[in-house]
């Protein structure tokens, strides 16, 4: 009798600790979500404001830096996608735009190298 006590003791205890990090991870996850709806519903209401001032050109520089990076987050995440469907011509006209964003950004290095360069008096 003492060895089926223990038995479902440690079952009970187990399914309890298996209970917790399945909630803890699903918890996680929500945080994540929420953080990102936020950042998504932030960056939204900055380019209508900027839109709604008539400053189209900036409206355009802030959706080619969140179009070059989601594209770069995509093919990361799960590849280019291949084929003649839909999903596969947007996503190439989105990897051109993302590279032409690209090439107009300066590199981090050459900020970096400003930065470290001595006054000149």
């Amino acid at each position: 009798m003492k060895f089926k006590d223990t038995v479902i003791v440690v079952l009970a205890f187990a399914l309890a600790v298996v209970s917790y990090l399945l909630g803890y991870r699903s918890g996680q996850l929500r945080d994540f979500e929420l953080r990102a709806a936020r950042a998504r519903l932030n960056a939204h209401l900055i380019l209508y404001d900027k839109a709604q001032r008539g400053d189209l050109q900036q409206v355009r520089s802030d959706l080619g830096l969140m179009l070059s990076g989601m594209t770069q987050t995509f093919a990361r995440e799960f590849g280019a996608p291949e084929g003649t469907n839909a999903f596969a011509q947007r996503f190439a006209r989105a990897q051109a735009i993302s590279e032409q964003v690209e090439k107009t950004l300066v590199p981090a290095s050459s900020i970096i190298s400003e930065l470290n360069k001595p006054d000149k008096k």
